[in-house]
């Protein structure tokens, strides 16, 4: 069995992976990678990638809410 979470806590939480300013999805595709092999659930957020994180933090927000909600559907 993957190191982490025992396996009753397994698929109740899922990581959002989000890189910083400038940043992409291949900043923090290791991480994402790395915990959906050990069983967990990930997002890889792509949705304020590169000049998008210059919008500031309610705008980042809310894109990341959305993406987050979209992928939960």
């Amino acid at each position: 069995m993957a190191h982490g979470a025992p396996p009753e806590r397994r698929g109740a939480h899922l990581f959002v992976c989000q890189h910083g300013l400038w940043g992409s999805v291949e900043d923090t595709a290791f991480l994402a990678a790395y915990l959906r092999h050990n069983g967990w659930l990930v997002l890889n957020a792509q949705a304020n990638s590169a000049r998008r994180t210059y919008d500031g933090v309610d705008a980042c927000g809310d894109r990341l809410a959305d993406e987050v909600a979209t992928h939960l559907r």
